[in-house]
């Protein structure tokens, strides 16, 4: 709440929460304070959802997404304000903490300082830098590309990043406040290795493939494809066989080329065994004569 004398709004949205613990602090608060505007979904959709329902209820010009377990720094959203009143800004970064979280100690593991406003797109996917609380969009902008992608489980932010800047940017940094991003040893929701949320990094990858193609990236894709496919094919390589099969099958509808899953089993073979590259192929070609009958 500490954020200066700024015009703020919070629209804190329950996502079919079963615990009323949260959402009954939520409205108690906002019958104290009228900028609290708590919203219920009747049934659990997910995150995208829930961000995409406070976006279509956000009055203001810009707006901000916030997990539940993450936090602003003072005053960031006053600092962010003012850098927004520049000519033609559609976009403010400002620092990012990361805290670890375990037994409940946190201790900071990494920060973000920097980000490359000329290659906005490099230091969001070979950076890391794209935590949702450390970055101000502009509401008319995010409701323009059709916000969040509620198919996506993985890879959410990223993917809602790459489409907002899609269009050009013109941005600004805010060296003045910070966010913090919690992250929690074990497993989470983002990293489970779950059928749904690998097919949804392969969606969020092709779709940068196919929208940044072209010589001024070439460079930028070709290590993001070395850096994401190959986590996408260990990911996928976790699950069973079947599950592998699914993905790779995937991958082809998106592409509609059989020898492209090859070729990216071929991408990851440098940090895979000889044994494992001979199954994948196996599951590849089962997977592209499914896709591919008259093949």
């Amino acid at each position: 709440m500490n954020q200066g004398e700024i015009n703020w709004e919070w629209i804190p949205v329950d996502d079919g929460s079963k615990d009323p613990t949260g959402i009954n602090w939520l409205l108690d608060q906002a019958s104290r304070d009228a900028r609290i505007r708590p919203e219920v979904l009747a049934t659990n959709q997910g995150a995208n959802a829930a961000r995409n329902r406070g976006l279509s209820l956000c009055k203001a010009d810009w707006a901000k997404f916030i997990d539940s377990d993450d936090w602003l720094g003072p005053n960031m959203l006053t600092t962010e304000y003012e850098a927004a009143l520049k000519d033609n800004t559609n976009l403010i970064i400002s620092n990012c903490k990361v805290i670890l979280f375990e037994n409940n100690i946190e201790n900071l593991v990494r920060e973000h300082k920097t980000f490359d406003f000329n290659n906005p797109l490099s230091s969001a996917i070979l950076d890391g830098f794209g935590h949702p609380g450390a970055i101000l969009y502009e509401v008319k902008r995010a409701r323009a590309i059709g916000g969040w992608d509620e198919s996506l489980s993985a890879d959410q932010d990223g993917d809602f990043f790459a489409r907002y800047i899609s269009g050009g940017v013109c941005g600004v940094y805010n060296p003045h406040s910070y966010s913090c991003y919690r992250e929690h040893l074990g497993e989470r929701i983002s990293t489970k290795v779950k059928p749904r949320s690998i097919l949804s990094r392969i969606a969020a990858m092709c779709w940068i493939e196919q929208h940044y193609q072209g010589p001024d990236n070439k460079i930028l894709l070709d290590k993001a494809k070395c850096l994401k496919w190959k986590k996408i094919g260990l990911l996928a390589f976790e699950c069973n066989s079947e599950m592998f099969a699914k993905c790779t099958t995937k991958i082809g509808e998106y592409r509609h080329q059989s020898l492209f899953l090859l070729f990216r089993a071929m991408q990851i073979c440098n940090i895979l065994s000889i044994g494992q590259l001979r199954k994948i192929v196996y599951f590849l070609r089962v997977a592209s004569r499914r896709s591919n009958p008259s093949s």
